[in-house]
């Protein structure tokens, strides 16, 4: 079982839990007690979360007892130990943590809970390595086709120049003077976007490229079930 949650917060942490384990009345504790008892649900199993080190938002994928694809899983690095994770009712939701605390949602909807059997899950979190991921790319659209789209992608620096000169024009007070030379950084920009549009090789590049980058998530959530005798402990990721 596998699927792609749009997941996001506001508080700086995201998440994966059970609803069932919901703790609504850390709506008004106190930070000190807010987060010990954050940490308290992880360690015992009710509540994964990643501290993100500033608001978010992106796809993620989670997989659930079925084999991740080797290609796939060749860009991501492993993050951590392995984490429990405690299905209670036979759901999962992930999505900012601020919704483990909150009765009205704030970030997650019923489209982001997942039905699972009932029971104890193994959280391994896999990070898209940026290096890997350049690597494969070149790999899969080919090196030639690869640098001919980021040779028409970022083109010759003149429209960045004509900006800063725009912009020192400006701080001269040569009002008459920046107008047009913005008016000309305008049609500089609207050229270029013609010129690739109409470029067969580069559109064609551009929608491999497109379909590329679907296949992949910054962060991966793979679970898998637990015998009864496992071991394993919960707990978080600080991932700043």
């Amino acid at each position: 079982m596998r699927k792609r949650v749009e997941v996001g917060t506001d508080i700086a942490m995201i998440g994966v839990w059970d609803p069932a384990h919901e703790r609504h009345d850390l709506k008004k504790a106190k930070y000190a007690d807010y987060e010990a008892s954050l940490r308290s649900e992880a360690q015992s199993g009710r509540l994964f979360y990643i501290n993100t080190g500033g608001d978010c938002g992106y796809p993620v994928d989670i997989i659930i007892d079925e084999a991740t694809d080797a290609e796939v899983l060749s860009v991501y690095s492993q993050v951590s130990r392995d984490f429990l994770v405690i299905s209670k009712s036979g759901r999962l939701v992930a999505g900012g943590v601020e919704d483990f605390v909150n009765v009205e949602k704030q970030i997650t909807s019923p489209d982001d809970e997942i039905s699972v059997p009932a029971g104890r899950y193994g959280l391994t979190l896999y990070q898209l390595n940026d290096d890997k991921y350049a690597e494969n790319l070149r790999a899969a659209i080919g090196a030639d086709d690869l640098d001919y789209y980021e040779k028409r992608w970022s083109g010759v620096p003149w429209g960045c120049l004509m900006f800063i000169i725009g912009i020192v024009i400006l701080v001269l007070q040569f009002w008459f003077v920046a107008i047009g030379f913005f008016a000309l950084l305008a049609a500089y920009m609207f050229v270029r976007s013609r010129a690739r549009a109409s470029d067969v090789r580069y559109q064609e590049v551009s929608k491999r490229i497109g379909e590329h980058q679907e296949r992949f998530t910054e962060l991966m959530f793979v679970l898998r079930r637990l015998d009864d005798s496992s071991d394993l402990e919960g707990g978080w990721h600080d991932q700043y």
